[in-house]
């Protein structure tokens, strides 16, 4: 199992789509079936219970995907983690890439991998490419509803925690999101919209509006944001469009009412074709209701392989993500 992330992150990588403009992201591999999902499922036999088809009624998009832990009963409340993929990806793909559902019992959580609406065909980015068909989340004025539908994700993303919630034992002081590119975006966007039903948001390459005023919901939130210095599709720094990392952060510490400079944690060694200790990480601790705030940086790096806005990560990458999630609590 040593370079089973790896095999997962090249097989993506390799079926990644070119994203346009400000959009992402990781692959349009198989969707659903397929020679993967048959090799994926054969080596998580017996590591969750799943997935379960979550239908979604009359919407165009398909159903959401749910992974128990093993030890699942109704006797306790679970953790809920959301995961949303980036433009052009899918749920499976995603799930695949960040190794989540191979997971979920060894951290006792459950998971939910729900899908973005396909773009209209006809659609086309900045460079001419067909978008037609590509899944996206809708977070209004950022990214990525090129062809105007106005989906109402953050009504159906809701509802589909609420649904879950109703059918499995949640514990509703401990949801989490975790976002990827657009996903991050759409993230950030929902946490501005039900941030008091949230413990914990991680973004992944992922930015922000530059409204954050106009959050609906101000709620402290204990957040993650982990990006590249030099991903070449989200800003880490400054952009005129949306808010890069660096300010998505300042958001969130002010949002939050962190004092203090952050702390440093030292590096960690994440990214497989980076060398050495490839991200820096640091955190503000004093902040209202026990949140934190952390910031994990991956250094810039040019070899052959590395996309620094889809890292193939080794396999401690998602198990500390999920630690920093699943260690925050709502409290009112």
């Amino acid at each position: 199992m040593k370079y089973f992330n790896f095999f997962i992150c090249l097989f993506i990588v390799s079926a990644c789509a070119t994203a346009p403009n400000i959009p992402t992201q990781t692959a349009r591999a198989p969707a659903s079936g397929g020679a993967f999902s048959g090799i994926s499922d054969g080596l998580a036999a017996g590591l969750y219970k799943g997935p379960i088809a979550l239908p979604t009624g009359d919407l165009n998009r398909a159903a959401a995907k749910l992974y128990l832990p093993l030890q699942y009963d109704q006797k306790a409340s679970w953790p809920l983690v959301v995961l949303l993929h980036g433009f052009s990806g899918t749920a499976e793909t995603e799930d695949a890439y960040l190794t989540t559902r191979f997971r979920v019992s060894t951290r006792g959580f459950i998971l939910l991998t729900p899908e973005g609406t396909p773009t209209p065909n006809g659609i086309r980015g900045a460079k001419g490419e067909d978008l037609g068909g590509k899944q996206f989340w809708n977070a209004p004025d950022v990214c990525c509803d090129f062809g105007g539908t106005g989906v109402d994700d953050v009504g159906y993303l809701t509802k589909l925690i609420d649904s879950v919630a109703l059918q499995y034992k949640v514990d509703k002081n401990r949801i989490y999101l975790f976002g990827h590119s657009n996903g991050g975006f759409m993230v950030n966007y929902l946490a501005c919209e039900i941030g008091d039903r949230l413990a914990g948001v991680a973004n992944l390459a992922g930015g922000s509006s530059k409204e954050a005023a106009s959050c609906k919901n101000q709620s402290p939130i204990s957040y993650l944001q982990i990006h590249a210095i030099d991903d070449p599709t989200i800003a880490y720094g400054d952009d005129p469009k949306y808010a890069g990392a660096k300010a998505t952060v300042e958001q969130w510490v002010k949002r939050n009412g962190c004092t203090g400079a952050a702390n440093p944690n030292g590096r960690k060694d994440y990214v497989l074709l980076v060398p050495a200790k490839d991200t820096t990480l640091q955190t503000w601790a004093n902040c209202q209701k026990n949140t934190r705030v952390s910031l994990w940086t991956i250094q810039p790096h040019k070899s052959e392989n590395h996309n620094p806005h889809v890292p193939l990560f080794n396999i401690n990458f998602t198990g500390d993500v999920l630690d920093f999630l699943l260690n925050q609590k709502k409290t009112d």
